[in-house]
């Protein structure tokens, strides 16, 4: 604040006119966003405004399937979690396998929303494993402890 402050008293007073309502439309902007951002949290919002998405669909790189598991491979980075969209089967065991390439203080923990409850883990900065079996098709979503950062398993018939 005090250096956008210092910028713009360098303008004349009609620029500076400018640059404050540029600014305001900028924080408005940020705002939807961001509440956008909670309300997806719960299960509203609009999904598509993502700035960053990345997904996955089955049968790739970061799911292997053996014949009793699904085994699910995902990097928690600086900019939130690679990937965030991932699919899974019904009925058959995951063990999700999050490497760390970048733990913050946000995304030390992750939260997994299953149909059960929560699955809570402390992460570590090496390998972590969670081991699960998602029983009803749908949306599992999975967020760090503070519910910025988030994901979600799209649960699919075998």
């Amino acid at each position: 604040m005090f250096g956008f402050g210092a910028v713009v008293s360098i303008f004349s007073g009609s620029k500076i006119k400018k640059i404050i309502k540029i600014s305001g439309a900028v924080v408005i902007i940020l705002g939807f966003v961001m509440i956008n951002r909670g309300l997806t949290n719960f299960g509203f919002g609009f999904s598509k405004i993502q700035l960053t998405p990345t997904q996955s669909v089955p049968n790739t790189d970061e799911t292997k399937n053996s014949e009793e598991v699904q085994i699910i491979e995902m990097d928690v980075t600086y900019s939130g979690y690679k990937p965030n969209i991932i699919y899974i089967k019904k009925d058959v065991p995951v063990r999700w396998i999050i490497k760390d390439k970048g733990i913050t203080g946000c995304t030390n923990a992750i939260v997994l929303y299953h149909e059960n409850g929560k699955i809570n883990k402390k992460l570590n900065q090496k390998e972590n494993i969670i081991e699960f079996t998602p029983t009803k098709l749908g949306e599992l979503k999975f967020s760090c402890w503070m519910s910025m950062v988030w994901g979600k398993f799209i649960v699919v018939e075998n």
